[in-house]
């Protein structure tokens, strides 16, 4: 868990993969975050910082699903020391939750 931050001397620029997904035989949505890294010797390192299923409270997803997506990404980085800045840019699917959430919340390109 420390691998990230403690190298992020080593690695200054990380770019995020983001993804909302729907289980097609039970329905139940998932989210995933996975982080892609490359080293001066173009060394392709992925670290997979966390998968969960995605069960916002009624409440919580008044807005849609990014502020709830939003806040679990930001509580995931700060398990393993990062912050929004730390990357510079972000790819997601296709789904316009997920992509309004990398390009617009995020500011990610």
């Amino acid at each position: 868990m420390d691998f990230l931050a403690s190298n992020l001397q080593q690695y200054p620029n990380l770019t995020m993969v983001a993804d909302v997904w729907t289980c097609k035989t039970t329905g139940q949505k998932f989210l995933g975050i996975r982080v892609y890294l490359v080293d001066n010797d173009w060394k392709f390192i992925s670290v997979l910082l966390g998968t969960r299923k995605f069960a916002p409270a009624y409440g919580d997803r008044d807005g849609g699903i990014q502020a709830p997506f939003l806040c679990w990404i930001k509580r995931t980085f700060e398990d393993f020391g990062l912050t929004v800045d730390n990357f510079y840019g972000a790819t997601s699917d296709k789904g316009p939750d997920a992509h309004n959430l990398m390009a617009n919340r995020l500011q990610y390109q």
